[in-house]
């Protein structure tokens, strides 16, 4: 990958890569330079999801949750949510997210072989209690507000 490529998925000034390539980062900068862009895409889109999965590390308000949730459900990407929910080194609780993600999405059903002791709730801090089936089956309390998720799937916005 070049130099500008870098720049532009990382979102850092070629100053601080020109840094990194003379001083203690250099390795950093080697192995992004062996990469090609597409496997940094892939790389960082793979960290995005993980901080849906692990929600309760990276979000204060159910809002920018949200806010960062419904793009990348929008992207219609489910081969990323089901290789996530078979994903054995994610903690138990993501992979039941991941799961419920890919059902929400295909309305096809994973069967995973362990369960959380205690029923967690999908978006960390919200605690209703649903109804649905689909979030009963993957052992979480309550999973995404179908109305917020429709509005901002027909508008862009809430």
């Amino acid at each position: 990958m070049k130099q500008q490529e870098m720049c532009e998925l990382l979102g850092v000034p070629e100053r601080t890569l020109r840094e990194w390539k003379h001083n203690n980062r250099n390795n950093v900068y080697r192995l992004l330079e062996s990469l090609s862009s597409e496997d940094v895409e892939r790389l960082l889109n793979r960290t995005g999801y993980l901080k849906v999965l692990e929600n309760e590390k990276y979000f204060k308000s159910l809002r920018d949750f949200e806010r960062y949730l419904y793009p990348l459900l929008l992207k219609n990407d489910t081969e990323v949510w089901l290789h996530l929910a078979k994903d054995k080194s994610l903690s138990t609780t993501a992979r039941m997210r991941s799961a419920y993600l890919y059902t929400f999405l295909t309305g096809k059903k994973i069967r995973l072989s362990d369960k959380p002791e205690n029923r967690v709730a999908f978006y960390h801090a919200n605690r209703p209690q649903s109804d649905d089936r689909t979030v009963k089956y993957y052992h979480l309390k309550n999973g995404i507000n179908e109305m917020r998720y429709n509005q901002y799937k027909t508008t862009g916005a809430f």
